[in-house]
């Protein structure tokens, strides 16, 4: 027999089950994107690699193919040759202080005072436009691949400096003097928002099959399924469309390898904090033309075109904000500037975050005319 206390907790259990499903019901469905792709399941080691490619998509989308393997995008992750080698060996440095690049064997090597034998260097990550940070992989004792991000970056237009976020490896000794260790976890990561496939089995990537790039696949899951309903005179269309998803589930997919505003502790989402400028959809989340948003839809998509560079015109720019802030119905218009002027460089400026590296700050926002950028 049950006593009026286990009836009480029964109830309570009941009604708290019922709260619990109702939220889960009125949650809004999951952003289903792609993480780092390891494998398409039912497909060939051959077919999986085919299908992270782009070349599936030339014959119906040669023009955007051709587009976006030139774009940023496209050139974000690179293997060492012999023309990168001869770069980092010949890029200019005020000092050896961080290191040296050398070439030796069409292959590109890092020498330190703090090791006795040189670091091979596999791997250049980023496109170019605001570094390329050159990566030595190897093995951990449990055969997991580990990487060390070198304290040393090529910029452009062809020197070199210390890697934003290794100022204090100067201070260290060892190998840990070369730049910064991280982990089999955040091996896969980095390799994951710079690669379309990374192929791995406990935790060894096979580096010879990765799918360098942010190719077709990244962003468009289930586009080999696509190709493939369409060579048959299928119809299907649903090769991720981001029409489908809202402005906030849009940035958050952009921000997957770019941050996302919920990946940050909300302490650090602040105007004086320079450094979210790094993370366009961070600062775009906090914009009043984001969160005020109506009748105009804005995302990254309303700027950029997902399939070439950002786009450097002012007057590009200025189209956009027009668009919105142009209207006779527009509540925010200009007091200082006409609408012909540049606005980013009032409410968008580039920030710098240390020497020869600048981010375009994305919160949108009136400044106080007294400050050159956020923070100061």
């Amino acid at each position: 027999m049950r006593t009026p206390s286990h009836v009480v907790v029964l109830l309570v259990a009941m009604v708290l089950a019922v709260v619990a499903a109702s939220w889960l019901v009125a949650r809004p469905p999951a952003i289903v994107m792609p993480g780092i792709v390891t494998g398409i399941p039912g497909l060939s080691a051959h077919e999986r690699s085919t299908a992270a490619s782009d070349s599936s998509c030339i014959e119906c989308h040669g023009d955007v193919v051709a587009k976006h393997r030139a774009s940023p995008h496209g050139r974000t992750l690179a293997r060492i040759d012999a023309g990168a080698a001869t770069t980092l060996a010949t890029a200019r440095r005020d000092d050896d202080a961080l290191g040296r690049f050398i070439e030796r064997d069409s292959s590109a090597w890092f020498e330190h005072t703090q090791r006795v034998a040189p670091l091979p260097v596999q791997w250049l990550f980023g496109s170019g436009m605001q570094a390329r940070t050159p990566v030595t992989t190897w093995l951990d004792p449990d055969g997991r691949t580990v990487m060390l991000e070198h304290a040393l970056s090529w910029y452009p237009p062809g020197f070199l400096d210390a890697t934003l976020g290794t100022e204090a490896m100067q201070s260290r000794g060892g190998l840990a003097a070369c730049g910064k260790l991280l982990d089999p976890e955040t091996t896969r990561a980095c390799f994951g928002c710079h690669a379309s496939l990374v192929p791995a089995r406990d935790g060894r990537i096979d580096e010879g099959a990765v799918v360098v790039g942010v190719g077709c696949v990244r962003c468009h899951p289930g586009g080999h399924l696509h190709a493939t309903a369409m060579t048959r005179g299928g119809t299907d269309q649903a090769a991720g469309e981001w029409k489908r998803l809202s402005p906030l589930e849009s940035i958050r997919a952009c921000g997957e390898c770019h941050r996302r505003d919920d990946q940050l502790p909300p302490e650090d989402i602040r105007p004086d904090n320079t450094l979210i400028v790094r993370f366009a959809p961070v600062g775009l989340a906090q914009s009043a033309c984001f969160t005020r948003q109506s009748d105009h839809r804005f995302d990254c998509l309303t700027c950029h075109d997902p399939h070439g560079a950002a786009t450097r015109r002012a007057a590009a720019t200025t189209e956009r904000c027009v668009g919105c802030h142009g209207d006779a119905s527009s509540s925010r218009k200009c007091s200082s500037a006409p609408l012909t002027s540049d606005c980013t460089t009032c409410h968008m400026p580039a920030v710098e975050v240390q020497p020869h590296l600048s981010f375009t700050d994305h919160w949108i926002r009136i400044r106080p005319a007294t400050r050159s950028h956020p923070g100061e």
